[in-house]
């Protein structure tokens, strides 16, 4: 029987064997075993033909009926299939609750051919919200449920999951697993489905947790396969993210001149696409590029921009970046009254947002600038509370930093107990972490 390679056939079957409240095994006999009833409902393994038309007589469905239920529910499906459309709609322009109030009307069995696209959707509606753990839970279970009843759903849907339970892990510090995730869903990718598009974000984060890992030849090799394809990659949102982490790696490697020029073709495409998140972020690696270069008036200028454009702080993390910059420019310059209020406005903000994954960075700027005054009880407060919060982020350059300039100022205090703590701690550090130059690196 050809149709049995039908989802829907599989659904059919499934459901009127439950509709009849009857367990798999309830219908096994001598000619028929559990194993082969399951395969049969699965599709995993080809079943002979007479053996499913004698599971079919069992559960009393005619070829006529199993017809007729077909079309029904395909029909059902198509209808449902739309709504839940409409709900990933909802989330792509982030309006969680009316997503959430549409995908609680929307009821289906777990093993309903959908029913791996719902779990997904309650999964980003949880993410919208910011409850991680959940969002994981519902990510793993659309895996599951896929893999269990071998269900078709939403295209490559076992990678737009991974895809995501990666990114959960990311905000969460978790960035070995964030890895882990995204290289399964690589490896789940099927070119020949549906819902292709989740390659080059599964790429493109890569690039980032690599970055953010400090493993930046890896991430410019990944970088540098993904660049050679940029021209055939839709989405918008990921081409700016590939410029930002193109030019912060020229930035790394000391390229400024091609930095410069990479910034300045992403903020054309992003002011051109109005994407107002990427075209600010871009401002601030190329102002970055100029504080690198001594270039302040160009720094300077970049930094206010971001600043012009978003008052309202709906940008908040591009916000930080740009006053913590603009406090490293001014300390430079020896303006250390601006300085301080520059650095001082981003640690309120930094606190306000609850930006965490920002603080430890924002604090060791701030630290870096009352060293610079040889004020250094303000330096430590600061620190210390940088390298607290650095090991819960697991930032663990950021952290590194901190205990190298603690211990550079108690040495300078003649605080040698404390330099010899500091030192130590620093030292235990670098067995996971190799120091690099790190005054200039983006916030």
């Amino acid at each position: 029987m050809s149709t049995m390679e039908s989802f829907v056939l599989r659904y059919v079957i499934r459901k009127t064997r439950k509709e009849l409240g009857l367990r798999q095994e309830d219908v096994a006999d001598k000619t028929m075993s559990y194993g082969t009833i399951s395969n049969i409902e699965r599709g995993t393994i080809k079943v002979d033909n007479a053996l499913v038309e004698r599971y079919l007589k069992k559960l009393g469905l005619t070829k006529l009926r199993l017809k007729h239920l077909i079309k029904l529910e395909e029909e059902k499906i198509e209808i449902l299939n739309y709504k839940l459309e409409a709900v990933e709609s909802l989330l792509n322009n982030k309006r969680y609750k009316e997503a959430e109030t549409l995908l609680k009307k929307v009821k289906m069995e777990r093993f309903h051919p959908l029913a791996p696209y719902h779990a997904y959707l309650e999964g980003r509606i949880c993410h919208g919200k910011g409850d991680y753990s959940r969002a994981e839970k519902h990510y793993k279970l659309a895996i599951r449920l896929h893999r269990q009843y071998n269900l078709p759903a939403r295209g490559n849907i076992v990678a737009t999951c991974f895809n995501e339970l990666g990114i959960c892990n990311y905000v969460q510090y978790q960035l070995d697993k964030a890895m882990d995730y995204t290289e399964k869903g690589l490896q789940a990718y099927n070119e020949n489905e549906d819902g292709n598009d989740v390659y080059y974000p599964l790429k493109s984060n890569k690039v980032l947790y690599l970055l953010t890992l400090r493993q930046f030849d890896a991430a410019k090799q990944v970088l540098n396969e993904l660049w050679e394809s940029i021209s055939q990659i839709n989405n918008t949102h990921v081409v700016l993210n590939l410029y930002r982490y193109h030019a912060l790696i020229l930035q790394k490697i000391k390229r400024y001149d091609e930095a410069v020029n990479i910034c300045k073709e992403g903020i054309k495409l992003a002011r051109r696409n109005r994407v107002t998140r990427r075209y600010l972020d871009l401002l601030n690696v190329l102002g970055s590029v100029y504080l690198l270069q001594k270039q302040y008036e160009k720094a300077i200028l970049q930094f206010e921009t971001v600043l012009m454009h978003d008052d309202s702080k709906t940008f908040a993390k591009c916000q930080i970046d740009a006053l913590s910059r603009s406090a490293t420019l001014y300390s430079e310059l020896e303006e250390h009254e601006k300085a301080e209020e520059f650095i001082n406005t981003a640690l309120n903000l930094s606190r306000e947002v609850s930006q965490k994954n920002r603080l430890p960075k924002v604090l060791y700027v701030a630290g870096c600038i009352f060293f610079n005054q040889g004020k250094y009880k303000n330096a430590i407060l600061h620190l210390k509370e940088s390298v607290e919060l650095a090991e819960i982020t697991q930032d663990k350059e950021t952290q590194s930093k901190s205990l190298l300039l603690l211990s550079k100022i108690f040495d300078n205090m003649g605080l040698e107990s404390d330099w010899i703590k500091t030192v130590r701690e620093l030292h235990n550090l670098q067995y996971s972490f190799n120091r690099e130059d790190w005054f200039y690196e983006v916030v």
